[in-house]
This record gives structure tokens, C-alpha cells and sequence, in this order.
């Protein structure tokens, strides 16, 4: 089993937690407990961050440009497809998982029943904090539409633009994802169930449904 980690240490874009320090912090710390739960752990951070940790199969790159230009969602989308071309853990499995980088899953064995494309679903988005995507589905689905995402459109924004392209085989997760962590963006603590529907109303409020729902 492979797990993508995917971060940016010192971000190019505005977020809450933008300590450098403090980023890499969580990011070990986030690290450190999926080395515990004994998976075969990559990590890609967009700002060339690269651990001294042996077990870990590290793919820095520099996405930073990329961010600033078109938002941190196509920043992700650029760290996961050169992770994903460049990565021996991944290519061996034939599927991998996605995670923020600074975050554990605490429920992550009891997610996954099928699918090559499973994950958390709403109406007009996708959580791309945690998902789980097979290498054939990552290259027919989600790869091609990277080009999509921009964040200066709510349309746009990775989590819809994901969403789209995964409609036609999407499977949910079991139950929703417990993360442990704290969010990059907003700053918001994860160390308990984080509302999706809160999560999903509050994009909802933000993107014209009917553009989420056609076909790019």
C-alpha cells in the first residue's frame, strides 16, 4: 500500500499556518503516525521540502510558481502527478492514496470497499484531503483535467474539478474520514470529525451548481 503525502512547507500563496517551521512540524508529526500504522509512505512537498527520514520515499518539486498563478489546488494536482511518475512505492501497488501531508486519518483502515476512484462526495465537490485512486483511473480521469483547476473561479477549484471527472466511477468511502491535524488553509482544527455538510454548504454558497454538474 502506498500513501501519497502531499505538502508545501513554505507556501507561495496566503494561508493561515504560514510558519515555514511550524508546517514542517506537522508535517513530521503527521509522518511520524503513519510510519506507526506501518504503510510504505511517500511524501511530496510542493517547496522542495525534503526529510532526512530513510523509511520515507521522498519527491520534493517546486510548485510554487504554479501557485501563485493559478491557486494551490493545480499547485496539488502538478505535486501529485510528478509524484506519482516518479515514485517506486507507487508504481509497484498499482493504486495509491492521497493525504494532506499534515494530517492522519484516524478511521483510514476502515475506509475503503472498491472503487477506483473512492473518496468523500457531495453534491458539487469532492474532499481531496483523503482519497484513494487507481493508477489507470489517475491517468483516464483525474491527470488530464489538471489544467482546469483554477482557484480565482469557485468552478474551478480542485475539489469540483475532481468531482467532475470522477462521476463515472466514483465510490464513496464507507464512512467519512476522522482527521487528526490541523487545516493549512484556515487554520482549523481536525482532531475530531470534521463536518463535511459544513464543508460542502459552505462551497456550495460559493459555485454555480449547474457548472459543476456539466461535463468538461
Amino acid at each position: 500500500m502506498a500513501i501519497l503525502l502531499t505538502s508545501c512547507v513554505t507556501p507561495a500563496v496566503r494561508v493561515a499556518i504560514n510558519n515555514p517551521d511550524q508546517r514542517r512540524a506537522e508535517l513530521e508529526a503527521a509522518l511520524s503516525r503513519w510510519k506507526m500504522a506501518g504503510e510504505r509512505i511517500v511524501v511530496s512537498d510542493g517547496s522542495g521540502y525534503k526529510g532526512d527520514d530513510r523509511g520515507v520515499e521522498w519527491l520534493p518539486c517546486d510548485a510554487r510558481d504554479i501557485a501563485a498563478r493559478w491557486g494551490k489546488g493545480r499547485a496539488e494536482a502538478a505535486i501529485i502527478e510528478q509524484a506519482v511518475n516518479r515514485s517506486d512505492a507507487i508504481a509497484n501497488n498499482g493504486y495509491f492514496w492521497k493525504i494532506t501531508g499534515r494530517l492522519f486519518v484516524m478511521n483510514f483502515a476502515q475506509l475503503y470497499q472498491g472503487g477506483e476512484i473512492a473518496g468523500t462526495f457531495g453534491m458539487i465537490g469532492m474532499d481531496t484531503r483523503c482519497f484513494r485512486v487507481t493508477i489507470p483511473a489517475w491517468e483516464k480521469y483525474l491527470r488530464p483535467v489538471a489544467e482546469e483547476i483554477d482557484d480565482r473561479q469557485p468552478s474551478t477549484f480542485i475539489e469540483a474539478v475532481y468531482r467532475r471527472a470522477s462521476v463515472e466511477v466514483m465510490k464513496p468511502f464507507v464512512m467519512r474520514p476522522r482527521y487528526m491535524g490541523r487545516g493549512g488553509t484556515r487554520g482549523e482544527a481536525l482532531d475530531s470529525y470534521y463536518p463535511e455538510l459544513e464543508r460542502q454548504r459552505r462551497l456550495a454558497a460559493r459555485i454555480d451548481a449547474n457548472l459543476i454538474w456539466r461535463k468538461a
